[in-house]
This record gives structure tokens, sequence and C-alpha cells, in this order.
């Protein structure tokens, strides 16, 4: 393959080494009457000593996840991102490393690195819920010029947190302009909470706009919503994003709405292990693929579910993602 025909891709966002618990006691909790960003809680019971039956002591981060998906895409991928100075640091640039992700953008900071503890309950493991410190991402910093004078195909911007967020946003953004590169934009908490107003005006000119269900219910503002209906969801978002918008809703499948055009893409038929990483798995795979086959918006939903497919078949964010080779001979079979 030429090099000029490689994609390109520089990733943003946050890098982390992930603990991934699992536990059969705990109790899950509907909640969807109360709150429809919280429907489903997770219980223990309080001042109980909790058996912990599997642990596994994996990598994660948007930033990290999405590079490492592309990479084994075999993406040309530069990761964007902040550790501290300890071996957690150490360990999370190495394993990019071994990755083959250019990491010379990684700056280190006087915090202690990103860390998580992630709990899976129940003999289908179908969910999780984080615990995360974020730490040494929260002092991430993006310079206009690096940005700039980067040569790469698309910006895959992920969760920012830190009281940065806003600036790098602006850079991003500001140098996306200036240069070829398309933008991807998967919001943080962070980001989504607060509010329209403050985020609109990136909203009107990303490129792919990738959001779950429950962070579109929050984008547009939970007393507003009369019908949580997907479809109606991107309907909604459509009226603050004219770019290509990406929904992915659980068991419900994946959609996308280019222009006017509503695309969907049923669940892949799967053995859930844990949906740690999922949907930067989905995500980046999915920006891969509108690429890769030629922006056909519909393969690429059915390309990014298959990968998502094989990451909630292994423990933590990383394993279960395919290489190139994997992921195009297991699309024959679809």
């Amino acid at each position: 393959m030429k090099t000029k025909n490689i994609f390109k891709v520089l990733t943003v966002g946050g890098a982390v080494q992930d603990v991934v618990l699992h536990s059969d006691e705990g109790v899950l909790i509907d909640n969807a009457k109360n709150d429809l960003t919280k429907q489903k809680l997770v219980g223990f019971e309080y001042g109980a000593k909790i058996n912990v039956k599997d642990v596994a002591i994996t990598f994660g981060g948007g930033a990290a996840n999405s590079a490492v998906c592309l990479a084994r895409l075999q993406a040309m991928v530069t990761i964007l991102a902040a550790v501290g100075d300890d071996q957690i640091g150490k360990n999370i640039v190495a394993n990019l490393k071994r990755e083959k992700i250019n990491t010379r953008f990684i700056s280190t900071s006087k915090q202690t690195s990103g860390f998580s503890v992630l709990i899976t309950y129940g003999k289908k493991r179908q969910d999780h819920v984080l615990f995360t410190h974020r730490g040494a991402n929260e002092d991430l910093k993006v310079k206009l010029e690096q940005v700039q004078n980067l040569k790469h195909n698309w910006i895959y911007l992920a969760a920012l947190s830190g009281e940065n967020w806003e600036r790098i946003l602006y850079n991003v953004f500001a140098g996306e302009k200036k240069h070829v590169a398309r933008v991807a934009w998967n919001p943080g908490n962070l980001q989504l909470a607060s509010g329209l107003e403050k985020i609109k005006n990136y909203l009107k000119i990303v490129d792919i706009l990738i959001l779950n269900k429950d962070e579109a219910i929050q984008l547009l503002g939970v007393n507003k919503i009369i019908n949580t209906n997907p479809r109606k969801l991107l309907m909604g978002l459509r009226n603050y994003c004219s770019g290509l918008i990406v929904l992915t809703a659980g068991e419900l499948g994946a959609y996308a709405l280019a222009d006017k055009q509503l695309f969907y893409q049923p669940v892949i038929s799967l053995r859930k292990k844990d949906t740690v990483g999922v949907g930067d798995a989905f995500g980046a795979t999915f920006v891969w693929a509108f690429n890769f086959f030629g922006q056909d918006v519909q393969k690429a939903l059915l390309v990014a579910s298959l990968n998502a497919a094989a990451v909630i078949n292994q423990p933590g964010a990383q394993a279960g993602l395919l290489q190139q080779g994997e992921l195009l001979t297991l699309l024959k079979e679809y």
C-alpha cells in the first residue's frame, strides 16, 4: 500500500489503566421512571464484603481505545493524551507503542496517571459500572500547531476532562478548518453536561457525531424530550448537527442519519463478556470503515457492529479488537 493511501488519524482524549472486576452479587434496579439518564442502577449490599470472581488489568480511555482500534485496522495513528510520571503512565505508553502507535504527543503531568475500576455483574455480564480517576487526563493540552501541522486524514476526538476541555475543542476545530483533516467526535460527560449552548458551534461543523442513546438524551435535554425512540433522537440532533450522526442504542442496534437518509443496523448476535470499550470500538471502526468502503454508511454500521461485538466477547476495552484481515474475513459471512 502506498503511503499516500494510508488512513492517518490523530486521536485526542483520555488514556488510562483499567482494573476490571466481576461479581455475581449485584442487583439490577429499574430506575427509568425516576431518571431517563439513569434508567438502570446496580446495587450491592451496604457494608457487605463482595466476592470478586474474576479480575483483569487492562488499558482504556477514549483516545487510547480508539487509537488501538484504528492501528489494528492498519491506520497510521498518532495519539494526543496525558499521563503521569509513574509506573501506570509508563505501562500506558508501552502498551500503545506495542500497537505501533505514535506517542510523541503524549505529555507528562504532575498528577498521577488516570485509572479506572470497572465492575461487571451477573452471569450475562450485560453491562458495567465504571469508577474513574481522571488524574493526568485533566492536564491534557492541545496546541493549535499540533493539529495544523500533522498530515492526517481525520481527528478522532474522544471524551475530554479537566478545565482545558473548551480550549481543546477550540483548537481541534480551528485546526480542522485550516487543512483537509475531518473530525469525528464522541463527546464526554463534561461536554454533554455543559449543554447545547456551549457546544452548538462545534456541532454545526463536526463531520461525524457519535453518541449512544443516553448521551443523546442528555445532550438534547431530558425535560424537552417526549419520545426517546432512537429515530426521534436522531431527528432532534439534526436540528443542531448538519454532519453525519451515528447513534448506538444497545440491544436496539445502531442508527445513522446522513442528510435526510436514515440507516439502521440490528445488533450482532453475541455472547456477552463485558461492554467495556464497546462504544470506542464502534465509533473508531465506523470512521475507518466509512473511509475504507467509500463512505458507504450502511456497510460502516455493519463493520463497526462486528468489531464492537468482538470487544464485548473479551474482557477489557482492547483485547477483542480485530485486526483488519480478521474483520474483513468476518465481514464475508454477512
